[in-house]
């Protein structure tokens, strides 16, 4: 009985795979301010061709046939959708990314969820930190409304604000956006006894920071945050 050669169809399997022809791209950031730079990166493999196509003009301009990798930074006025695609491979679909101009202000809505009991650098939490990294630093801070519909504690770059349900706070102004958002529930607002429960396997009282009521199914809380260039 002949003996199997696994390692030759490892390496097979791995070559195979690695001569399959495949593309990528990443757009950092792809909400910005109009002039912003932001940097396109893609990569291919076993790709005879690689074309790209914008919606809108770039600065400066990325249209054509490329290289089957590369890196460049380019600005724009309008917001624009870049399409890559290889010509002679159509069965690999496309690789389409927005890229947002800001020309007026938005608004975002942050959800914050539940963890459970999580240590995070030595400390218990409860709600999961947001960040989004889409957002480049121009963009700054116009206000903040607690949507929650309960007392909450934001924190943002260093400030932390208490905040009533639906309250309006400006304390965060012209900061920016990006970077990271946490919140947890005001201690000196505790909810009514009825609503609050511990978690299995989570004492009394670990949750956060405070010595406060944990909750077995809390509500998500969120914030509505404007912004603009």
């Amino acid at each position: 009985m002949k003996k199997i050669n696994f390692s030759l169809i490892y390496f097979l399997i791995v070559v195979s795979y690695s001569c399959t022809p495949k593309f990528s791209m990443t757009i950092k950031p792809t909400t910005l301010c109009p002039r912003e730079e932001f940097k396109i990166e893609w990569g291919s493999n076993d790709i005879k061709k690689l074309r790209v196509e914008t919606t809108r003009p770039t600065d400066p301009p990325f249209s054509g046939e490329i290289a089957k990798e590369g890196k460049v930074n380019l600005t724009a006025e309008e917001s624009t959708r870049i399409t890559m695609y290889a010509p002679d491979n159509s069965n690999l679909g496309e690789k389409i990314i927005d890229v947002q101009i800001i020309d007026e202000d938005i608004t975002r809505t942050l959800d914050f969820l539940w963890s459970g009991c999580v240590v995070a650098q030595g400390q218990r939490v409860g709600y999961i930190p947001l960040s989004d990294l889409s957002v480049s630093s121009g963009i700054t801070i116009k206000g903040v409304v607690n949507t929650s519909g309960r007392h909450i504690i934001l924190s943002h770059s260093g400030v932390s604000i208490p905040l009533a349900p639906n309250e309006v706070t400006n304390g965060f102004n012209s900061n920016p956006y990006k970077g990271e958002w946490s919140v947890r529930l005001d201690p000196r607002r505790i909810p009514p006894l009825i609503d609050s429960f511990t978690i299995e396997g989570c004492p009394l009282g670990e949750t956060n920071p405070d010595p406060i009521i944990t909750y077995v199914d809390p509500p998500s809380l969120t914030v509505s945050i404007t912004m603009g260039c």
